[in-house]
């Protein structure tokens, strides 16, 4: 993911317009369209500005899947999802690996199993 699908990312995720995302970087509409499509790059201090305003780091823009960890909370926030895998057992490792290979649709299967199976043979 580029600069332009972590700018398209970084609007769907915040429901922001073009126009709005413009008004915080201090650039036109048509700027942001271009960076979008690949056709230009955002400056640094454009970055910075739509860095500081969502509270994410410039590297979550301009890095490729600089995006790939960034949520929104129910209240509209962002934050990084983001953690330390070295952490996790092979096991953990193998579920989310299988999780992230799925659709959408298998992803919510993936959910409701696990929330049934806690049920049923979570810690007492």
């Amino acid at each position: 993911m580029g600069v332009g699908e972590n700018i398209v990312k970084l609007r769907t995720l915040t429901n922001t317009t073009q126009q709005q995302l413009a008004d915080i970087a201090g650039v036109s509409r048509s700027a942001v369209s271009l960076w979008e499509i690949g056709k230009a790059e955002p400056r640094m201090g454009a970055v910075q500005s739509i860095a500081d305003h969502f509270g994410i780091r410039k590297a979550n823009i301009i890095e490729e899947g600089g995006m790939d960890y960034i949520a929104a909370s129910v209240t509209g926030k962002l934050y990084s999802t983001e953690y330390d895998m070295s952490r996790l057992s092979d096991d953990e490792r193998r579920l989310l690996d299988m999780y992230r290979s799925c659709t959408p649709q298998g992803r919510e299967y993936l959910l409701g199993v696990a929330q049934v199976t806690s049920g049923l043979f979570g810690r007492e």
